[in-house]
C-alpha cells in the first residue's frame, strides 16, 4: 500500500551533507524557480522522503531527501525557531520556553488547511538533494533553496508559521519512516503534535 502524501513547506542540505544557514541580513536568492506547493511522503523502497514540488510554471519536480540530510536539517530549523522565541523570552527558564514552543507549534498546526497533493510520475527521474540553503530573513520568514547535481535548484519561500506547519508534516513522515528520533526532535514537539491532531494532507 502506497504511503499517504503530505503537503507542506521545506528545506535542507550536501554530499557530505551540508546545511548552509544564513542570518537575518541575508537576502532571498532570486535565481532558482519558486515552489508553489510541496507534498512530502516516505518511500519505503528508497528509505527516503520524496518531495513532490509544484513549480510556478506549473511543472512538477520530484526530489529525494535522505535521512542523513533530514536529521541536521531539523536541528537547524528548530534552532532558528527557538532563537525567535528566545529573543522574547531570554529571562524565562528552559522549561517555560519549551511550553511556549509547544503552544506556538500547536497553534500553527491547527491553522493548516487541507489541499490536494502534488503528484510526480514514478517513471521520471527525481533529483537527489545535496545542499539546502536555509535563509532566515529579517521579518522572520524563511527561504529554503534545494540544490541537486548539475546546478539544479528550487526555492521555497515560507513564513515562520508555514515553517512550523512543514516541520509538523516532516515529523509525521519521519515517524512513518521509523528513523531514530533521539537527539533530533525535542519532547515539546511530540506534545504539540498530539495536541493539534494535525490533518494528514495539508497545504
Amino acid at each position: 500500500m502506497a504511503p499517504e502524501p503530505y503537503n507542506g513547506y521545506l528545506s535542507s542540505f550536501s554530499l557530505l551533507p551540508r546545511i548552509v544557514s544564513m542570518d537575518s541580513n541575508s537576502k532571498p536568492d532570486p535565481s532558482p524557480a519558486l515552489i508553489q506547493k510541496l507534498t512530502v511522503s516516505y518511500d519505503e523502497r528508497e528509505d527516503r522522503l520524496l518531495l513532490a514540488a509544484q513549480c510556478e510554471d506549473g511543472e512538477a519536480q520530484g526530489l529525494w531527501l535522505t535521512q542523513r540530510l533530514t536529521r541536521p536539517l531539523v536541528k537547524v530549523l528548530l534552532g532558528r525557531l527557538d532563537d525567535a522565541v528566545s529573543a522574547d523570552t531570554a529571562r524565562i527558564r528552559e522549561d517555560h520556553r519549551s511550553v511556549m514552543q509547544a503552544w506556538e507549534q500547536s497553534a500553527a498546526a491547527i491553522r493548516q488547511a487541507h489541499s490536494e497533493p502534488v503528484t510526480v510520475s514514478p517513471e521520471d527521474e527525481h533529483g537527489l538533494i545535496d545542499t539546502v540553503n536555509v535563509v532566515c530573513l529579517a521579518n522572520g520568514d524563511f527561504q529554503l533553496v534545494f540544490h541537486w547535481p548539475e546546478g539544479n535548484a528550487l526555492s521555497f519561500p515560507v513564513s515562520s508559521t508555514a515553517m512550523r506547519q512543514w516541520l509538523g508534516i516532516l515529523h509525521q513522515q519521519y515517524r512513518r519512516a521509523d528513523w531514530p528520533v533521539a537527539g533530533v526532535w525535542p519532547a515539546w514537539f511530540d506534545t504539540a503534535q498530539k495536541t493539534a491532531k494535525q490533518p494528514l494532507v495539508i497545504h
